[in-house]
């Protein structure tokens, strides 16, 4: 028996990358409902108390920044990785000032080994070719 395995249409993050902090738009729709509760066990985990000053977090993958803003917002170093320019552009449009987002691929991360204190990697590994390498 064959398996063929059909790749998602990562076409879809340039689309619709203005639609990942709209609550009408129905393509990001799971990924803001699971970023909730990933949110949550991030400041359980962290300590929080919703202040992150002292934490640099990367998060590969960030796409619109549903991860990334929240945590930039708590007051946390952030560069958010992703392929999508047109996502990139969400991300800068609704984190704070001090947050970067960079065109990159996780696979050639323009940043140095250990320079984080946290890495994200949240709903990537599906899209990439490679997933032991990344």
């Amino acid at each position: 028996m064959s398996v063929s395995v059909v790749r998602n249409d990562l076409t879809l993050y340039d689309r619709n990358g203005d639609g990942w902090w709209d609550p009408k738009d129905r393509a990001f729709a799971s990924l803001r409902h699971v970023n909730a509760l990933r949110l949550e066990i991030l400041d359980a985990w962290m300590g929080s108390g919703n202040d992150l000053t002292d934490v640099f977090v990367v998060d590969l993958g960030c796409g619109g920044g549903l991860l990334s803003v929240p945590l930039a917002e708590r007051g946390a170093g952030v560069v958010g990785i992703d392929r999508s320019e047109v996502s990139l552009a969400t991300a800068r449009d609704h984190a704070p000032a001090e947050a970067d987002f960079l065109h990159a691929d996780l696979c050639a991360v323009p940043l140095a080994d250990a320079a984080a204190d946290v890495v994200l990697l949240a709903d990537v590994l599906e899209h990439v070719d490679d997933p032991a390498a990344a």
